[in-house]
């Protein structure tokens, strides 16, 4: 303890004020350093399409804007899987150094009967260590202008990922009462996360055997 103190008085000396406090140190010495970044960024994914029937795979793929793969992964979902409240990681990426160029990350879904729709993609932000992959259904029919992406059905941004940055237009809900969704054959309930909604499916007028997927009815 007598010699914790004798270092802060010879600190709060050597700035030429007092060292009663901690205050008058942390004001006159150098800053904290920033805490250093993790080497690979964290790719989490969300998604309000039914896992196994209209989400059966996703294909994540990253590499340099300019075009070109660094690598490819699959990843496989089975009716049960939640990930709509339940986000998931799914693998970590490299972050790239100052003198290489940007790196752009793709997710493409494909459905049980085969279809496949790039739904998300996005230039990894230097400064996080978390990226946020949101899949919507209601992006499955949008198409947005260059520049922009789609988030919630809603073109958006290319820096708008989640929904709630500063870049992103007013919050498409405040809770779930917002999300009304509806469906012929499917149950779905909405739910509002980070200003945008999902729709989960919940139960549907299908017979046995049968999974109901909105947009296809009864599979």
């Amino acid at each position: 303890m007598t010699r914790r103190l004798s270092r802060l008085v010879t600190a709060g000396l050597a700035c030429g004020g007092l060292a009663m406090t901690s205050v008058a140190v942390v004001a006159c010495g150098d800053p904290e350093p920033a805490p250093a970044l993790a080497p690979d960024v964290a790719l989490w994914v969300q998604s309000d399409l039914t896992p196994g029937v209209e989400l059966s795979s996703l294909e994540v793929s990253w590499g340099p804007e300019d075009g070109g793969r660094d690598g490819v992964a699959r990843f496989d979902f089975a009716p049960g899987d939640d990930l709509e409240s339940a986000p998931r990681e799914l693998l970590r990426i490299a972050r790239p150094s100052a003198d290489e160029p940007p790196v752009l990350v793709r997710v493409a879904a494909a459905s049980r009967s085969g279809d496949t729709s790039a739904l998300w993609r996005a230039t990894l932000p230097p400064e996080v260590e978390r990226l946020d992959a949101r899949l919507f259904r209601s992006c499955q029919d949008t198409r947005c202008e260059a520049g922009t992406r789609c988030l919630a059905g809603r073109c958006v941004p290319p820096d708008c990922l989640r929904g709630d940055e500063a870049s992103c237009p007013p919050a498409q809900c405040v809770d779930d009462e917002d999300c009304g969704a509806s469906d012929p054959v499917c149950t779905l309930a909405g739910r509002c996360d980070a200003g945008a909604c999902f729709a989960r499916v919940i139960g549907s007028r299908c017979g046995p055997g049968h999974d109901c997927a909105p947009r296809l009815g009864c599979v």
